[in-house]
């Protein structure tokens, strides 16, 4: 077998893996965008809607919850990045009975747990000249895009820039603000692009 059949093998099935064995890899099965990032003043967080109401909560990353505050938000840090994605609103325990502690680990797609609306944020671990740690927002939107991810799985057709897809022009107002662009993600099936208008 020759060394391009073995690497095209490689690549479906890659490709297999994730259409049929993947998790769920957005925030909720059914949305709409609500709000995007810098509407309201210089907000970071991209506010996403579930369609049917109350419904269950997805992890973007998997990581370990670093906090976790009842009713209001819930912080976790990527394994795989320098990241934290928080999911800031009132999130409650799902049917299962499902509520994530601190210092527990989730995995991409696991529930944590129930919410009608819920903003998203994610903020890159920078270290500082002085050894220390710091959080710098960067534009949800296009992080998610970047990584495969979305705010749902079946989102509601809009016209806000913050839609998502594969071509994101995001609004000067965002750099303003002091949000960055994310890093590009390792491997990607699709390109995607994204830059400030």
């Amino acid at each position: 077998m020759s060394l391009r059949a073995i690497v095209w093998t490689g690549v479906a099935a890659l490709s297999a893996y994730r259409a049929l064995v993947r998790p769920v890899r957005a925030v909720f099965d059914a949305g709409e965008i609500a709000g995007c990032p810098a509407a309201q003043g210089c907000d970071p967080v991209l506010t996403i809607r579930s369609s049917p109401g109350g419904a269950s909560v997805y992890a973007l990353v998997t990581g370990v919850v670093s906090r976790v505050v009842p009713g209001k938000i819930v912080e976790v840090v990527s394994e795989r990045e320098p990241v934290v994605v928080s999911y800031v609103g009132p999130m409650v325990l799902n049917a299962a009975g499902v509520q994530v502690a601190p210092g527990q680990r989730v995995r991409v797609g696991e529930v944590l747990g129930q919410a009608a609306s819920i903003g998203i944020a994610v903020s890159a671990i920078t270290r500082l000249a002085d050894g220390s740690l710091a959080l710098k927002p960067i534009e949800p939107t296009s992080w998610l895009a970047a990584r495969g991810l979305s705010p749902a799985t079946r989102l509601v057709p809009g016209m806000q820039w913050c839609q998502g897809g594969r071509t994101l022009v995001v609004p000067q107002d965002v750099a303003r603000c002091g949000m960055s662009l994310p890093e590009p993600a390792g491997f990607s099936l699709l390109p995607v692009s994204v830059r400030f208008a």
